[in-house]
């Protein structure tokens, strides 16, 4: 079994509210979620309306399909306009 796990920080400059950025939260969350079958949140900055912190993770029986999922769930982020990305963490484990 393999894990992989992907931490990404973004900067939301549109937000002028909390519930401006949670709109744009949960449209990036539900979209990872469904295109991409992983498990997605926010998992940090909750209160803070400029900035989010959100987590994925995916399992798999092989680490090259967990790798190809993660780099395409970074992509997906990264091409979201609404977003500034800038921090993030992955990683990939496997577990025997």
């Amino acid at each position: 079994m393999v894990i992989g796990s992907l931490l990404v920080s973004v900067r939301l400059p549109g937000a002028s509210s909390l519930k401006d950025k949670r709109r744009v939260v949960r449209s990036v969350v539900e979209s990872l979620r469904r295109k991409f079958h992983v498990a997605a949140a926010e998992v940090d900055d909750q209160d803070l309306f400029g900035n989010a912190t959100l987590g994925v993770a995916v399992v798999a029986n092989n680490a090259a399909q967990v790798e190809s999922v993660v780099d395409a769930c970074l992509r997906h982020i990264e091409e979201r306009p609404e977003l500034e990305l800038f921090d993030l963490a992955r990683e990939i484990h496997v577990v025997r």
